[in-house]
């Protein structure tokens, strides 16, 4: 929902509560490491850096988000995922998005929710998502009178975890 709250969770320590080794290698390699706000900071090393810079700064941060994104995801599986895709893009990216609050205004997705109230929704979200906290899909669901809440046991944030990816499947078949 791109709050505030949600972004310093994940930027600003509420995910190193559960994963301190990895929010702290992330730290790690950055020149200021207490500097802040962090999306904005990273944005920069990112965009602005020579290519090695660029390129240790953007496998940094997928190191970190591909780590955190699932309950256990092997270290060869984001060795892997970041030598065939590109990590520039998706840091640089990703970081601009949450350096600029995701373009809206804080709160506007809860305060704008009735206007898709009537929308048959099915919102699904990982029992241990550390990134976007079940809280948060639930206070969504409150807000969505025709939605389906969708708590996919044993699973975090990553849509490929097998909890999750069945209640994809599922809630698609309720649209057929």
């Amino acid at each position: 929902m791109a709050t505030k709250e949600e972004i310093d969770h994940f930027y600003h320590g509420g995910v190193g509560r559960y994963f301190p080794e990895i929010y702290e290698a992330l730290l790690a390699t950055l020149p200021e490491p207490s500097r802040r706000p962090l999306p904005d900071y990273l944005f920069r090393l990112i965009k602005e850096g020579n290519q090695a810079d660029k390129a240790k700064y953007s496998r940094a941060w997928a190191k970190y988000e591909g780590k955190i994104s699932g309950l256990e995801v092997p270290d060869e599986v984001i060795e892997d995922w970041i030598e065939n895709s590109n990590p520039y893009a998706f840091g640089l990216f990703e970081n601009f998005y949450m350096a600029n609050g995701c373009f809206l205004e804080e709160g506007q997705l809860f305060k704008d929710a009735e206007k898709i109230s009537h929308i048959p929704t099915i919102i699904i979200n990982g029992r241990y998502d550390v990134i976007c906290p079940p809280v948060t899909a639930y206070r969504l669901h409150k807000l969505l009178s025709k939605s389906k809440l969708i708590i996919a046991e044993g699973a975090g944030h990553w849509m490929g975890e097998r909890p999750i990816e069945k209640a994809l499947l599922e809630a698609m078949k309720e649209f057929e």
